[in-house]
């Protein structure tokens, strides 16, 4: 199957000449995006701190997704233990409000650590006050 971009309800594709009028579902992207595509809305829907912030999808590669956030942002997902990372992200949310902040992309497919890339020029935003004393990392 082709590149192509479709908006997927969680059993069936729906197709339309304009997906405008289904904007509020999530976007994906890539070849065999829609084929792949409910595993993914799955396990987002799942983690609801992370579903809010997410509309679209990148099937990369054959095997692994990227999360394209509201703001522009791109979250790479391992392709293995999706989950794992989402809850992760999840975590991240709550705790450090990592979604607000200005980034480019978010990586989570190394399962030790997340790497941020800011957006150019934006890092200093990143820090918006001083760690607390006895704080969690992440």
């Amino acid at each position: 199957m082709r590149s192509c971009e479709r908006c997927l309800c969680a059993r069936r594709p729906i197709l339309s000449a304009s997906i405008k009028e289904f904007k509020s579902l999530l976007i994906v992207r890539g070849v065999d995006a829609p084929e792949n595509a409910a595993g993914l809305m799955r396990m987002v829907m799942a983690e609801p701190e992370v579903a809010k912030y997410i509309k679209g999808a990148e099937w990369i590669g054959g095997r692994r997704w990227d999360l394209i956030t509201i703001s522009g942002a791109r979250i790479h997902l391992p392709d293995d233990d999706m989950g794992f990372a989402l809850s992760r992200l999840a975590k991240a949310i709550k705790e450090k409000n990592i979604l607000e902040k200005p980034l480019k992309s978010l990586d989570l497919r190394a399962p030790d650590r997340i790497i941020i890339e800011t957006q150019k020029g934006r890092a200093r935003n990143l820090i918006s006050a001083p760690p607390q004393k006895n704080a969690k990392t992440l």
